[in-house]
């Protein structure tokens, strides 16, 4: 005898995975997507930490910004993506990097840090937080 069910169970299944692939592609969605904007993030970046009387080259400042770029730029990095084509050239162009391979083993931690450091997470949502006015962000942009 056909069992029914086992071919409604596919269909049912099929149209899960359907709906649970269109959640992702939203959620990996970049809030930004003119890489130019990474410089000008830079900048607000830099001159919030130097308010602070912090330098932008000390190391966890350089994780912080890269963790804020990402989230903006390329979310699904953060959950264990692969970096968009060119987005990781860009990021060492502004941060003055001539070896890739430091911002690639950077990357690597950075969701661990964000959950398990409370100064980096409270580094990290201050400075996102001027960056976004800064950039307008909190306009509807």
């Amino acid at each position: 005898m056909i069992d029914f069910t086992r071919i409604a169970n596919i269909k049912t299944l099929h149209k899960q995975a359907e709906d649970a692939m269109a959640r992702v592609e939203a959620a990996e969605r970049p809030m930004l997507m003119d890489w130019s904007l990474i410089a000008d993030a830079y900048d607000a970046f830099t001159a919030f930490v130097a308010e602070k009387g912090k330098s932008p080259d000390d190391y966890t400042k350089r994780r912080q910004f890269v963790f804020i770029i990402l989230y903006l730029f390329a979310p699904k990095v953060l959950a264990g993506g692969k970096m968009p084509t060119g987005l990781r050239d860009r990021i060492c162009d502004v941060l003055g990097l001539n070896a890739r391979s430091a911002l690639s083993n950077q990357v690597k931690d950075l969701m661990f840090f964000y959950q398990e450091y409370k100064d980096f997470r409270d580094g990290v949502n201050e400075a996102y937080a001027h960056i976004e006015e800064k950039l307008g962000l909190n306009d509807g942009q």
